[in-house]
């Protein structure tokens, strides 16, 4: 059975897009955000803030904000994710691209 490494660098080479930054700053991941990134943030936060209302009888509005709370801190995980996949040229970044290129 043979072990197979795979390293950051082998996906950078294969990425299907361009890759802007290697590996980018949290500076570069927020001012990358796109207007669908932040509204992303905000469904979550609401969903979670309607779910935790919901199933948080008898304490419903603590329940409901830490729920959103949490929802608050997937979203901006997941658009971190999300734009820092974009500049590596993991997903597509056509926006990126534009705005970036020299």
């Amino acid at each position: 059975f043979e072990s197979v490494m795979v390293t950051a660098r082998d996906i950078l080479d294969s990425a299907p897009y361009p890759t802007i930054y290697p590996q980018p700053s949290l500076n570069q991941c927020i001012s990358s955000a796109r207007l669908t990134d932040y509204g992303l943030i905000g469904a979550s936060t609401l969903g979670s803030w309607i779910f935790g209302y919901v199933t948080g009888a008898p304490l419903r509005r603590p329940t409901a904000a830490t729920a959103a709370t949490i929802g608050a801190t997937a979203g901006i995980l997941m658009v971190y994710q999300n734009t820092s996949q974009r500049l590596m040229g993991l997903r597509a970044n056509d926006r990126e691209v534009k705005k970036y290129s020299k």
